[in-house]
């Protein structure tokens, strides 16, 4: 149970950090040129120690990766994994991938503060989003779509699956940690950066969800094998469970795009007496972010749902391993 929580908590963590990144180097990112404000500055301090927070739970959980898959690859408990874990190391495939995926969160970190003491915050933008990738690519190998090997279609996909739930679910996440708190501050902002931010949310939202969609339905119909196992499977059944879970999150998602997104745009952009814009204004993202709030709530349940997906075997592979 307890390798199952970690690994669980560690693609959640991955998800998180994808998002993090999304929401400080894009949501809350300024044009160049363009002077930020007192309240702007705050909230991205905000969002990079967000950044920071979940990047440092994201080394976490990959170190406890470890000896959670020594565990489950020998029977031991952990308190006896030390004998076997330069065994795991340098004669599995999980290890060789693993140090592969420490060294890149090691660079991550590295680059975090080297980059960040220059102020070349888009160089970091692309090499963050590169290492994640990487580690995107490191979690699907290890999983049921690297059984075919390391740079098959099907990793290549579940990679990108797991970097689309991180431009939906994980900024979505961000945003209810980060901005809904102090949605009540979002007029010191300026009409201007509440507008590129709302509309920026939506957009990345939207192509999140999409690829999301894309490549789940490629990675059930290759672990399914066929439309009848979704009920007639344990994993088809945990599948279903999850997919009924994405579907209320999308439907959340359409309302904040299509209503509660216009409605805070449209508040800012009305001109009138302060005592009657303000309500308006606060209403409006109140709304917004309480949707927010749920739809973060209803993300990990979903990854509870991938936490048992992860450790199910898929129909197509049983039926490899039993011949039928």
């Amino acid at each position: 149970m307890g390798g199952e929580v970690s690994i669980g908590c560690d693609l959640l963590a991955l998800v998180a950090t994808v998002g993090a990144l999304v929401q400080s180097h894009w949501l809350l990112d300024h044009p160049p040129g363009h002077r930020a404000s007192a309240a702007s500055a705050w909230m991205r301090r905000r969002s990079e120690g967000y950044f920071c927070a979940v990047l440092g739970l994201f080394t976490l959980t990959t170190a406890m990766a470890l000896p959670a898959r020594s565990a489950a690859i020998s029977g031991l408990p952990w308190d006896r994994l030390g004998s076997v874990l330069p065994e795991v190391l340098q004669q599995t495939h999980f290890g060789r991938i693993w140090l592969i995926r420490a060294a890149t969160v090691f660079m991550l970190w590295v680059a975090r503060f080297a980059l960040r003491a220059l102020r070349f915050r888009p160089g970091f933008a692309i090499f963050a989003a590169f290492c994640l990738a990487v580690e995107a690519w490191g979690w699907s190998a290890t999983g049921h779509p690297g059984d075919h090997g390391d740079l098959t279609w099907a990793v290549s996909v579940a990679m990108l699956h797991i970097l689309s739930a991180g431009l939906w679910g994980g900024t979505i996440l961000a945003v209810a940690v980060v901005v809904s708190p102090a949605s009540r501050r979002l007029d010191a902002l300026g009409a201007e950066t509440v507008m590129r931010f709302c509309q920026r949310l939506s957009t990345g939202s939207a192509l999140g969800l999409a690829l999301l969609v894309a490549t789940g339905i490629y990675n059930a119909w290759n672990e399914l094998g066929n439309f009848p196992a979704l009920w007639t499977s344990a994993y088809g059944q945990a599948l279903a469970i999850k997919l009924g879970l994405i579907a209320v999150m999308a439907g959340i998602g359409f309302g904040n795009r299509y209503l509660r997104i216009p409605a805070l745009v449209h508040a800012y952009r009305t001109h009138g007496l302060a005592d009657e814009v303000v309500p308006l204004q606060h209403r409006a993202s109140r709304r917004l972010f309480l949707a927010i709030a749920l739809e973060a709530i209803v993300l990990l349940a979903i990854m509870a749902m991938v936490t048992v997906l992860v450790h199910t075997m898929p129909p197509v592979a049983m039926e490899r391993m039993t011949g039928s």
